[in-house]
């Protein structure tokens, strides 16, 4: 793809809303795109996390973001899965992880939808463990700048309603997907 930029979708699932929440899932979704509205995936990572060694670090859960997740059977389902005893990653090897594949993909620019959400709460993580935050203050990016100022359309609006089951990777995927549509959306 000619002149495309590196960059990184993550998408997180918690169990409160603050800084401190408990992480269940963290995703992350390489990929280059560029000013025609061209994207190519190139690699993804999808870590469930364990939930007492974060309660151990004084992480926290929150009672209406436990009813949330229990509001609909499919909600009931995903978080199910995601606690899971199949978790295969440790609390500090997972953040090992998810700062390794940052670090081997070397983007300029990391995206989420909501970079005060996702962002501050892995940032957080991170500095509870004593790692350090591997994007800097102006790589940070976010999905809902972008949509506020291009404009929902029939399409961006049915692309979002089709995913919203909350799994973080399938979130990355769509969420790159409307990227995708709203820099296709501009260039017209």
């Amino acid at each position: 793809m000619k002149t495309s930029t590196n960059a990184i979708m993550i998408d997180i699932e918690t169990l409160d809303t603050k800084s401190s929440a408990v992480v269940i899932q963290i995703a992350a979704v390489a990929f280059s795109y560029n000013n025609k509205g061209q994207v190519e995936v190139v690699d993804q990572l999808n870590i469930k996390l364990p939930v007492a060694p974060q309660l151990n670090r004084s992480r926290t859960i929150s009672v209406s973001t436990v009813k949330f997740w229990l509001n609909t059977p499919a909600q009931q389902q995903l978080l199910g899965e995601l606690l899971s005893p199949e978790t295969k990653y440790n609390y500090d090897h997972a953040l090992v992880e998810f700062l390794e594949f940052c670090q081997n993909h070397a983007p300029t620019e990391y995206w989420s939808q909501g970079p005060t959400f996702d962002m501050i709460i892995l940032e957080d993580m991170l500095d509870n463990v004593g790692l350090i935050t591997p994007w800097k203050f102006y790589q940070v990016r976010d999905l809902r700048t972008v949509q506020k100022f291009v404009g929902d359309d029939a399409k961006s609006k049915k692309m979002k309603a089709e995913n919203s089951n909350h799994n973080a990777l399938d979130d990355c995927h769509s969420q790159i997907k409307l990227l995708q549509h709203f820099i296709k959306k501009v260039k017209k």
